[in-house]
């Protein structure tokens, strides 16, 4: 991967708020804490942590119909130094929760402490080394909070309800499912291979409750053997609403999305996503999950109809 792609990428994810916010020394008048922290990966024996602050209860969260977006800082000093809640900046971080945005800071590791950046080529090396590492713990991260799709807001519809995970990688994946849902104390339901991976933490699931849509803190988990087996699973129990894989494998992402019938079919991103301001529609009116006329995210174009009104002068049809 070239620089261009990396700062490409790096740029698309989240906007990059780098150095001081200001030139004098904001005074913090009281203590003022994240709302939660969360480790986010290990890397190097280094580990990374995303410190979230909520935006304050009964401020205005939304803009022009639509729910306003999290703020995203990014620590690392130049890579050289820096940390995530130095007291210069937690006052604007509640400072943006009084106006309704919810604020995540997260750091990375510091490719170049230590090192002299006064030129040579050991300092510009040691710099692109910097950038692509630092890249990789902000994708890792973003990562983190896209995986949060059931926990963001449990309550709307867009929030998965069920997750299915191949028997080859179940092993190495649900016990990071189950660590990161525990920190939101999310109920997991799952079959009884989940529960032998995961432990009697996991509470049996049912028939009932793989067709039930939670809106709250709990899950519901398979293990399957193929691609094939998934996608019965879901044609079974799907609401039709949104359905997602996560894989690297492109025939299977291309496969998933030509045979799963969903109003919205996601590959490697969160349902959350289903919304009608998040699809350029203005205000969102709701979700279709029928075919006629109107299906997936609707705006006030899609609750319109049509009437044609044709004038002649005594045409025929031929």
């Amino acid at each position: 991967m070239n620089m261009n792609t990396i700062f490409k990428k790096f740029m698309a994810l989240v906007a990059i708020i780098a150095g001081f916010l200001t030139s004098g020394k904001a005074n913090a008048q009281e203590k003022y804490s994240p709302s939660g922290t969360y480790q986010f990966a290990v890397k190097d024996g280094n580990s990374l942590f995303l410190d979230e602050y909520l935006a304050t209860a009964g401020s205005e969260t939304t803009l022009n119909g639509n729910e306003k977006p999290s703020i995203v800082f990014v620590f690392g000093g130049g890579f050289k130094g820096g940390e995530r809640s130095h007291k210069e900046y937690v006052p604007w971080f509640k400072m943006l929760n009084d106006e309704g945005y919810t604020v995540l800071t997260i750091d990375y590791r510091l490719g170049m402490k230590g090192v002299k950046t006064k030129g040579g080529i050991g300092s510009v090396k040691q710099f692109y080394h910097s950038v692509r590492i630092a890249s990789e713990d902000l994708f890792s991260a973003t990562k983190y909070i896209i995986d949060n799709a059931k926990t963001q807001r449990p309550s709307v519809c867009n929030a998965i309800e069920g997750l299915i995970v191949h028997q080859d990688v179940a092993a190495e994946i649900l016990p990071r499912v189950q660590a990161a849902f525990r920190t939101h104390d999310v109920t997991i339901y799952g079959d009884e291979q989940t529960r032998k991976i995961l432990g009697d933490a996991v509470q049996p699931v049912t028939e009932e409750l793989y067709d039930t849509e939670f809106n709250d803190y709990k899950i519901t988990v398979k293990v399957v053997a193929s691609l094939d087996e998934a996608m019965a699973h879901i044609a079974k129990y799907s609401t039709k609403h949104s359905e997602c894989i996560i894989t690297r494998d492109l025939d299977a992402a291309q496969k998933f999305q030509r045979t799963v019938d969903a109003a919205v079919v996601y590959v490697n991103a969160s349902t959350r996503f289903t919304d009608g301001g998040e699809f350029g529609y203005g205000a969102e009116i709701g979700i279709s999950t029928q075919k006629l006329h109107a299906r997936g995210p609707m705006g006030l174009h899609e609750l319109t109809t049509v009437k044609y009104l044709v004038s002649g002068n005594g045409q025929i049809r031929e």
